[in-house]
């Protein structure tokens, strides 16, 4: 593997990680006021805690209202009190980084041979923490490598929607026609928004025999399927798509509709 390629990926490898670092810090609930610039200058950052049970019992606040509405954690990681000083806020950004180290290695993964970071974040996707599992998947799916195709399909059977979201993605973004049957199953997934990532994933594959899978979905009850199926098979085009357009014209939906014949009309099937 080229040099150029390993710096490539181990570059996404850093964004994808400082990515969700981000994240969980913006679920912190920050106080109003702003505490004086010298006192956070002056104030020492936490010890890093490496043992999660030993943090301190959770507070019922807004913060872990927010944080479990987002990923379904497991109940043996509990919720540190979050400092209420004005100069322990410059604490609050290492906060993350103590409810999740596996972040940090992740980011440190850039200093290893791809084929070696591609070990470590493997086993990543076994943790019991759906933060680190999207984590490690998101820099796996920056590879956007072949080989790892088996290794998408598996999680796409993840518990939590968001992975199986991240999982499509990626599928979706391999171009190989192999991808299409790992995909079509979750077109009819029970959660909207993988449904939609599997629409979307077809799209992206622009794998001409994923029409007919598509065309089962203009019938769907919920517009926004709907809807993202005329997209996906304009995207797609081939006579089989644009057959399935044409009855698109006819959907109850007036903005699905015109859609369906703007569509038509780029890909050249408005003569009926």
């Amino acid at each position: 593997m080229s040099s150029r390629f390993e710096v490539k990926v181990m570059g996404t490898i850093k964004i994808a990680a400082i990515m969700f670092i981000t994240i969980a810090a913006s679920l912190i609930v920050l106080p109003t006021s702003e505490p004086d610039k010298a006192d956070l200058t002056d104030s020492p950052l936490p010890p890093k805690i490496n043992n999660k049970s030993e943090m301190p019992e959770p507070v019922k606040s807004e913060l872990n209202a927010t944080v479990q509405s987002q990923v379904n954690r497991p109940a043996a990681k509990d919720i540190p009190v979050i400092p209420n000083d004005g100069a322990d806020q410059v604490q609050l950004a290492n906060w993350p980084l103590i409810l999740y180290p596996e972040l940090a290695q992740i980011a440190a993964l850039e200093n290893l041979p791809v084929d070696a970071a591609v070990v470590e974040l493997l086993q990543m996707l076994s943790n019991t923490d759906a933060v680190v599992r999207l984590a490690a998947l998101e820099s796996l799916s920056e590879m956007n490598h072949h080989s790892l195709l088996p290794t998408f399909s598996s999680a796409l059977d993840d518990s939590e929607p968001q992975v199986r979201i991240v999982a499509l993605q990626a599928l979706g973004s391999l171009d190989d026609p192999m991808a299409f049957s790992s995909i079509e199953p979750y077109l009819f997934d029970h959660e909207t928004d993988v449904r939609l990532a599997a629409i979307e994933a077809l799209a992206d594959l622009e794998y001409e025999q994923a029409a007919h899978a598509l065309a089962g979905l203009l019938s769907d009850q919920d517009a926004k399927i709907r809807q993202q199926a005329v997209n996906a098979l304009g995207e797609i085009g081939g006579e089989q798509a644009i057959a399935y357009l044409r009855q698109a014209r006819f959907d109850p939906d007036a903005n699905i509709r015109a859609n369906a014949v703007d569509t038509l009309d780029e890909l050249g099937g408005t003569t009926w």
